[in-house]
C-alpha cells in the first residue's frame, strides 16, 4: 500500500508543514469489514421421507398457517422452487436424474415465529409472487439435496395464438359487470368451470388475450402456448372444444370461432441446469 504523502502527491495535494505533522500523526483507519451477506430464508425444521406405498400420503401441496406440506417428486419440488406457475415442460429443467421424476418424497416443513407474518401472506398471493416460499424451497432443495443449479437462455417449440385471416370475432367485457363465481386468471379474467352434462364449451369473463393462451396450456401435445394476438382489453368468451368423455381429455379447441389461429414459433425462455443433486438422506 502505498504511503499516505505519496498519495496525497499523486492526487496533487499541497499541504503545509503543520498539516503534514498531523497527517503523519493520525493512527490509520481501521478497514471495515464487510457485513455478512443476509442467509437466504429457510424452514425452520424441515422432514423429507419417501413416500410409503402402503402408509398414510401427506396431503397437499398446501401452505399451512405455520410451513409447508407436500408428497411430491423432488423434480416438481424444484419446478415449484424456480418455475410457479409455469407448465411442467420438461425442457424446462435439465440433467435430471431418472429418480429425480420418479421417486417420491413426504415433505413436511416449519417455519421460524420471525418469518410466521410473511409466510401466513403467501396463501393469498399468486403463485409468482409466492417469492418466500420458492427462496425457502430452494434452500432446502441446497440443504437437503446437495442441489447446484444454473441457468441458460433456450428455445421450446410451442405455438402463438395470433389473430385469423379474417380478424377477430370478440366480444368486449362491459366495465362494471359483477364476474361470475370461477377461477380467477392472472389478468383478471375468470373462468367458469364446464358443468357435467353440458356443452363442451369455456367460458372466460373479463379475459385478456394472456388470459385466454394461459387457460389453453399446456398446449398441444403439451407444447405452450403465448399471446401474439396484439390484442389489448378485456373479452367475455365462449370456446367451444372437442371433448372425449371416454379419456377427458379436450382434443382440440374452435378457435375459428373467435376469429383467432394458433402458428407453431419458437419460444424464448430460460431452463435450468442441475449440476449436481443428491437423494434427500431421511431424518
Amino acid at each position: 500500500m502505498l504511503p499516505k504523502l505519496r498519495i496525497l502527491a499523486l492526487l496533487g495535494a499541497s499541504l503545509t508543514s503543520s498539516a503534514v505533522a498531523q497527517i503523519q500523526s493520525t493512527p490509520p483507519p481501521r478497514v471495515g469489514i464487510p457485513a455478512a451477506i443476509p442467509a437466504a430464508p429457510a424452514f425452520e425444521v424441515v422432514s423429507i421421507r419417501p413416500t410409503q406405498p402402503d402408509g398414510p400420503r401427506v396431503s397437499g401441496p398446501a401452505i399451512l398457517p405455520d410451513g409447508y406440506r407436500i408428497s411430491t417428486s423432488i423434480w416438481l419440488a424444484i419446478q415449484t422452487a424456480y418455475f410457479p406457475n409455469q407448465w411442467n415442460w420438461m425442457d424446462r429443467i435439465k440433467g435430471a436424474p431418472s429418480w429425480l421424476m420418479s421417486d417420491r418424497y413426504d415433505i413436511t416443513a416449519k417455519v421460524s415465529n420471525a418469518d410466521l407474518s410473511e409466510w401466513m401472506r403467501q396463501k393469498d398471493l399468486k403463485p409468482e409472487q409466492r417469492v418466500l416460499l420458492q427462496q425457502m424451497l430452494q434452500s432446502m432443495l441446497a440443504e437437503r439435496c446437495k442441489l447446484v443449479v444454473h441457468r441458460i437462455p433456450t428455445t421450446i417449440s410451442g405455438f402463438a395464438l395470433v389473430v385469423g385471416k379474417h380478424g377477430p370475432h370478440l366480444t368486449p367485457s362491459t366495465p362494471g359487470t359483477a364476474l361470475a363465481v370461477g377461477m380467477k386468471l392472472s389478468d383478471g379474467g375468470v373462468l367458469v368451470p364446464r358443468k357435467r352434462g353440458g356443452p363442451s364449451e369455456l367460458h372466460i369473463y373479463n379475459a385478456t388475450m394472456a388470459d385466454l393462451a394461459s387457460v389453453l396450456n399446456p398446449g398441444v401435445d403439451a407444447h405452450p402456448i403465448v399471446d401474439k394476438t396484439g390484442l389489448t382489453g378485456h373479452f367475455d368468451i365462449v370456446l367451444p372444444y372437442d371433448y372425449d368423455p371416454a379419456n377427458g381429455t379436450d382434443e382440440h379447441w374452435h378457435l375459428e370461432t373467435l376469429g383467432l389461429r394458433l402458428e407453431p414459433v419458437a419460444i424464448p425462455f430460460i431452463s435450468l441446469v442441475i449440476d449436481h443433486v443428491e437423494k434427500p438422506a431421511e431424518n
